[in-house]
């Protein structure tokens, strides 16, 4: 069954960045850094924490080098209501993650971060990474 292939491998997200299939293989130290390498090159990171940050990087990508136009430029209605939304989803994905946090049981979360000890590290990198791109985006 697909679901109980989900739940009995650890670090899936490392996993498919560092392109191994091998599921008798433990994810080690080499992998993440392959997995970290991924996201650098070939990935847009984006952050649910910063939203407006998140889609005026992706209007400098795509060519908009003045994003402080987009703000109260009226051509661009479509794209400040779609930013809305955006910012709408991610405030509310946070609070259930929240409200679902506090109802676990810290022993659970616990385990999962131990099981998962390598996506855990790519997410906190991936968050840092975020943040070191702003220089990139001024």
């Amino acid at each position: 069954n697909g679901a109980e292939d989900v739940m009995n491998h650890d670090n899936l997200l490392v996993r498919s960045l560092a392109g191994f299939q091998d599921t008798n293989r433990k994810v080690n130290d080499w992998d993440l850094e392959v997995a970290k390498e991924m996201l650098k090159r070939k990935f847009f990171l984006g952050s649910c924490d910063h939203p407006s940050e998140t889609l005026r990087r992706l209007g400098y990508f795509h060519g908009q080098r003045d994003t402080r136009s987009l703000d109260n430029d009226p051509r661009n209605e479509v794209c400040n209501q779609t930013r809305q939304s955006w910012e709408q989803e991610c405030d509310h994905m946070k609070k259930t993650w929240e409200a679902k946090m506090k109802r676990m049981d810290p022993q659970i979360i616990l385990r999962i971060k131990e099981k998962h000890q390598y996506d855990v590290l790519l997410f906190e990198y991936a968050s840092s990474y975020f943040d070191m791109q702003s220089a990139l985006f001024s």
